[in-house]
């Protein structure tokens, strides 16, 4: 489940197809503000841009978004991030049809 909460409170949900969407991995360094290097890792979702339909709207991720993921009764909550790069995905063709997301596990709500 793709969710986004707009500054006037409205939940906009998609259901993602997992036969869609496929699970990937970064690797990230970078610099905290004393200069001391930091290495994360994020996990990735690679979709169709053309499936990430909020409110009726094609939309492309914002940093805060959640994905939501069950393993079986087990839900893990994914948020989109800001990178080192920018603002939490990256077109993955020269035609901008397939999106990488970077995101973060959260806490469940």
């Amino acid at each position: 489940m793709y969710r986004r909460i707009t500054d006037a409170g409205q939940v906009l949900e998609l259901r993602l197809d997992k036969s869609h969407v496929a699970i990937g991995r970064t690797e990230f360094i970078g610099q905290d503000n004393e200069g001391v290097l930091e290495k994360w890792h994020s996990r990735d979702y690679l979709l169709e841009a053309a499936d990430l339909v909020l409110g009726g709207q094609r939309t492309l991720p914002q940093i805060g978004d959640e994905i939501d993921e069950f393993e079986g009764s087990v839900k893990r909550t994914y948020q989109v991030l800001e990178t080192p790069e920018g603002p939490g995905y990256k077109f993955r063709d020269q035609f901008r049809t397939l999106l990488r997301v970077f995101t973060k596990e959260v806490p469940s709500s």
